[in-house]
């Protein structure tokens, strides 16, 4: 994506502003149904028809401090190469802008909820010296095995859901964003 406007976040104390939620997503299935427990321990990841991870089964995080999506180097090479990334440099791969609209959603299975991302989240849009490079937003990054295999959803996957981080009862809560 390629961001026209001034992005910002908010600390907010017990409430939750309903003004960034689409409405059908509240309404639907009131805003209780999307709490999550901080750490996912099932999770899962699929590619449209093209691909599977963690079958296994792996752990989640939501993290405002990592701006990427990470994952085992394993399972991230396999999705850029699905998504036909090529290895810029160590842990960054480009996309050919072109090739967006026919890139496959990815969908993270949380506790039996699904949330799905289109290349537009996905794909980073970045300009330099007028030109425009579409990154992929997989980053790989391995964990001790007592940890791993660990995801850890940043900024790509917070923006495209808010996301409400409730400490005093150790959820996080995720609606569609406007």
């Amino acid at each position: 994506r390629v961001y026209t406007r001034v992005l910002c976040g908010r600390l907010m104390g017990a409430d939750v502003d309903d003004f960034f939620l689409l409405c059908s997503a509240l309404n639907a299935f009131g805003i209780d149904q999307y709490f999550l427990i901080l750490f996912w321990k099932r999770t899962g990841i699929s590619l449209s028809d093209k691909a599977t991870f963690c079958k296994k089964g792996c752990q989640a995080i939501a993290d405002t401090g990592t701006s990427l999506l990470t994952g085992p180097s394993v399972d991230v090479k396999k999705i850029n190469r699905i998504i036909g990334a090529k290895e810029a440099s160590p842990g960054q791969y480009l996309v050919d802008c072109e090739a967006l609209p026919s890139l496959p959603k990815v969908t993270f299975h949380l506790s039996k909820k699904e949330f799905v991302l289109s290349a537009d989240d996905y794909i980073l849009k970045v300009k330099q010296q007028g030109k425009t490079f579409c990154m992929s937003g997989f980053t790989p990054m391995d964990f001790p095995p007592e940890t791993g295999p660990l995801w850890i959803l940043g900024d790509m996957f917070i923006g495209r859901y808010y996301t409400i981080f409730d400490r005093g009862n150790d959820r996080v809560g995720f609606a569609e964003a406007r």
